[in-house]
C-alpha cells in the first residue's frame, strides 16, 4: 500500500515537472516569435534588399544564443526605435553576443590546456598491492564487461 503511495506521488512529481518544462519551451517558443516577427515587420533592420539574408541569419544567431529574458529585452528595446536606429542596436547586440561566445571558447581552451595532464610512463596500478589486485581480479571476473551491476 505504501508502495503504491509512493509511486502515485513520484508520477504527480514527474507530471508537474513536465508541465514546467513544457510551458518554459511555450514562453520561449513565444518570445522568439515575437523577436522574429518584429524584426520581419521591420525588415530586419535594414534598408536594401541585399542585408535581410545575413540579418536573417543572424537573427536566428540571437535567437538561439539569448536567454528568453534578454530577448524579450531586447525586442521591447528595438519596438520603439526607427529603421536606422533598431539597426545600430541590432547589430551591436549581435556582436556583443559574438564577442562573448568567442570570449567563452578562449576562457574554455585555456581552461582545457591548463588542465591536468596526465603523464604516460607511470601508471597507478604499479602502487597497487598484491591483495587488492586479487580482489580487483574476482571483481571482475564475477562482474564481466557488459553486465548492469558492473
Amino acid at each position: 500500500m505504501e508502495q503504491m503511495e509512493k509511486e502515485a506521488i513520484s508520477k504527480a512529481e514527474m507530471e508537474v515537472a513536465r508541465k514546467e518544462r513544457e510551458a518554459k519551451k511555450k514562453e520561449v517558443r513565444a518570445k522568439r516569435k515575437a523577436f522574429r516577427t518584429l524584426c520581419k515587420e521591420r525588415n530586419y533592420f535594414c534598408k536594401t534588399e541585399e542585408v535581410p539574408v545575413q540579418r536573417m541569419s543572424d537573427l536566428e544567431f540571437l535567437c538561439d544564443s539569448l536567454t528568453p529574458e534578454e530577448l524579450e529585452s531586447l525586442t521591447e528595446t528595438l519596438k520603439g526605435l526607427s529603421i536606422e536606429d533598431g539597426n545600430d542596436i541590432f547589430i551591436k547586440k549581435v556582436n556583443d553576443e559574438r564577442d562573448r561566445i568567442e570570449e567563452s571558447q578562449r576562457r574554455m581552451a585555456t581552461q582545457q590546456d591548463s588542465g591536468v595532464t596526465f603523464d604516460n610512463t607511470s601508471t597507478d596500478y604499479d602502487n597497487w598491492e598484491n591483495e587488492e589486485m586479487e580482489v580487483l581480479v574476482k571483481a571482475v571476473n564475477l562482474y564481466p564487461p557488459g553486465t548492469v551491476k558492473r
